[in-house]
């Protein structure tokens, strides 16, 4: 019988212990559920915060409160770009004939300088010839 006493004593001791050990990991467990629950709080605050801020910014890109957007000035923008590079083309093109006329005048002038020189000495000849 005190066998029996000792197996049953030694039987409730392992089941307090493990009562008691189950006790803590149940508390470890609350606690670690606890946290989590709190950093997901932080994380669902963030990310609250977060879409906030691109719907702010959303708005800002697109609306801009009652004045041009900033897609529109930027589409703006690239139409002044794109006509200034017509511009720029043109006047490239105005140049290359301006470049070409000036030496057609000049060519000109030079010929209307020796018209000009040969009907003088055409004249001079002819009045001391005569």
């Amino acid at each position: 019988m005190a066998d029996n006493n000792d197996a049953s004593r030694i039987l409730a001791e392992q089941f307090a212990k493990g009562l008691e050990s189950t006790s803590k990991l149940l508390h470890e467990l609350q606690t670690d559920v606890h946290s989590g629950a709190v950093a997901m709080k932080g994380v669902t605050t963030e990310v609250s915060a977060l879409r906030d801020d691109v719907k702010s910014l959303s708005r800002i890109l697109r609306d801009e409160n009652s004045d041009r957007s900033v897609i529109g000035r930027l589409l703006t923008a690239e139409k002044n770009i794109e006509s200034v590079k017509e511009w720029i083309d043109e006047n490239k093109e105005i140049k290359k004939t301006s470049e070409a006329n000036k030496w057609q005048l000049r060519l000109a002038v030079i010929a209307g300088i020796l018209s000009l020189g040969a009907t003088i000495v055409q004249s001079l000849l002819g009045h001391f010839l005569h």
